[in-house]
């Protein structure tokens, strides 16, 4: 019931979990050993179960692609079969770890299954795994946070920056940070005025620490983790706009994926 998993992690078991209850032709996922009855879970119905994350939200993705449409569940209005999903696995690139992510980019891209991306963006987003483009901003008020997704656009996914005006007033100290981090977004945050000039450095880990070179001791997906923070005193006039830039960390550790959602929130102090 993790949510916080390695996004590696949490694909390879999930297709696991999957393809065990796909060749037995049942949701109900059953692990035993030589002598007795282990574990056993249905892999459809829990929809508790969200994010890239969560090795049960993915192979509950994959059984929706698979199984007959569920007239009881709004989200599930695909029945694919196997070969679909198969032939969609058979086309993950080599050069990048398989991630809920990587079946997303390629499902939607290989021409048998593109036009059924709606249906599984639904299945997605009944799950909360959010691989779509945000809303855009509105000014930051303070204390009040804001929801984004680190995706630019189904034709160019990569490469998104969201930018997040605020009104900064002379001598007023403040802190911008992203928070509520979920489907293994890591964030890196700078605030800039409006010609583009830095105010203060870009944070990439609110912690301080760097998890760039992490191998086996990755950090788990969590709310916080990855998270930025940056705090400073205006001191360049009254009502001046400023604007917070977050992008997808370049130091992501390879636990993190490639985008990811969070929110962000501005908090002042006289």
């Amino acid at each position: 019931n993790e949510d916080d998993q390695d996004i590696r992690l949490s694909w390879s078991e999930g297709w696991a979990n999957f393809f065990s209850s796909a060749v037995r032709g049942t949701s109900t996922y059953v692990d035993t050993t030589t002598c007795c009855l282990q574990l056993s879970f249905n892999i459809e119905p829990n929809t508790t179960a969200v994010y890239t994350t969560s090795e049960l939200a993915v192979s509950g993705v994959l059984w929706d692609l698979l199984d007959d449409a569920d007239t009881m569940n709004d989200n599930d209005t695909l029945a694919l079969g196997f070969r679909a999903i198969w032939q969609t696995a058979m086309t993950f690139p080599t050069s990048s770890p398989a991630t809920m992510e990587t079946f997303w980019l390629q499902f939607r891209n290989n021409a048998s299954t593109k036009s059924f991306s709606s249906g599984l963006q639904t299945i997605m987003t009944g799950r909360e795994i959010e691989l779509f483009p945000d809303d855009g901003a509105q000014p930051l008020i303070n204390g009040v946070a804001q929801h984004f997704t680190i995706y630019n656009s189904d034709l160019d996914p990569d490469g998104d920056e969201d930018i997040v005006p605020f009104t900064a007033n002379n001598g007023v100290s403040y802190t911008i940070e992203t928070l509520n981090l979920t489907n293994a977004a890591d964030t890196l945050l700078t605030i800039k005025e409006q010609n583009g000039t830095p105010v203060g450095a870009a944070n990439d880990n609110a912690s301080g620490l760097s998890f760039s070179n992490c191998s086996s001791a990755c950090p788990p997906n969590g709310r916080t983790n990855l998270a930025s923070s940056v705090s400073f005193v205006w001191n360049g006039g009254d009502g001046v706009q400023l604007n917070a830039h977050i992008q997808r960390s370049t130091s992501a550790p390879p636990s993190a994926g490639r985008f990811g959602a969070y929110d962000i929130k501005l908090v002042t102090s006289p």
